[in-house]
């Protein structure tokens, strides 16, 4: 049975791209622009939770702070708003990107570790990140 240690590195080899100390670089200036993110956005209306970010307002960071295939971590996910934005970077929303026009050659899939100490909080997190079954769906629709 692998050791912790052996898991995070299967996990990262696997999901994202590994921290190479002798290539990787990083320099990036602070993302200085004002985010407004209406809360009126169906992703964000489809459960509550008391620390809710849309998803929309944390995309711009990820673009600016991450590469794509970067894994990012996020211990204290409450609703997973973060992992809902690292999935929505593989194709961001168009008007985000005519916005922050310098974004777009950063644009490409992020994967995130989402953590919380709350069950309801890993329940809803999980839940808005898991892709769902369209067919499955519609089947017991019909």
């Amino acid at each position: 049975m692998p050791n912790d240690d052996e898991t995070i590195r299967e996990f990262v080899a696997r999901h994202a791209r590994p921290y190479d100390p002798d290539t990787d670089t990083y320099d990036r200036p602070p993302f200085a622009a004002d985010i407004k993110e209406g809360k009126n956005d169906p992703i964000y209306n489809a459960h509550s939770y008391h620390t809710k970010v849309p998803p929309r307002g944390i995309i711009p960071y990820i673009l600016h702070y991450t590469e794509p295939g970067d894994l990012i971590l996020d211990p204290f996910c409450g609703s997973g708003m973060t992992g809902v934005a690292a999935l929505m970077c593989a194709d961001p929303p168009a008007d985000i990107l005519e916005e922050f026009s310098d974004l777009r050659t950063r644009v490409g899939q992020r994967r995130a570790i989402l953590s919380d100490l709350s069950p309801a909080a890993c329940h809803i997190a999980y839940n808005y990140t898991t892709p769902g079954d369209v067919e499955a769906l519609r089947h017991e629709f019909e």
